[in-house]
């Protein structure tokens, strides 16, 4: 079974960091909105990839061009929610960026689940 980690890249390097971990085999969400006309990461320098139960791989994923580190809690990779990435998956249209009319804002309050605090 596999859990969810959120991925530090280096500074606008997200769709490297994504090509590199694809090319590896992790599967990985990199969500994306349309902004000011252009699109634009919805969480600038940070990209979420799948992880082995107990974490393997998550050093090669350190490894990985285009990326700074997993964001971790001591020696051990953080997890995300499965239903937070279920639902960022359900949002991403065809070319992997969010429906801006269902995207929410970083700090508009609520749970992107739920819709519920």
């Amino acid at each position: 079974m596999t859990f969810w980690a959120a991925v530090r890249t280096v500074n606008q390097r997200e769709a490297l960091g994504v090509a590199c971990l694809s090319a590896a085999r992790f599967e990985v969400v990199f969500p994306r909105v349309k902004a000011s006309g252009r699109i634009a990461p919805l969480f600038a320098n940070y990209l979420f990839v799948a992880l082995g139960e107990l974490g393997e791989g998550w050093t090669i994923v350190n490894r990985t061009l285009g990326v700074l580190k997993v964001v971790a809690f001591g020696d051990r990779p953080a997890r995300v929610p499965d239903q937070e990435i279920a639902c960022l998956k359900g949002r991403i249209d065809a070319n992997t960026r969010l429906d801006a009319l269902k995207a929410r804002l970083v700090g508009q309050g609520g749970s992107t689940a739920t819709g519920a605090r």
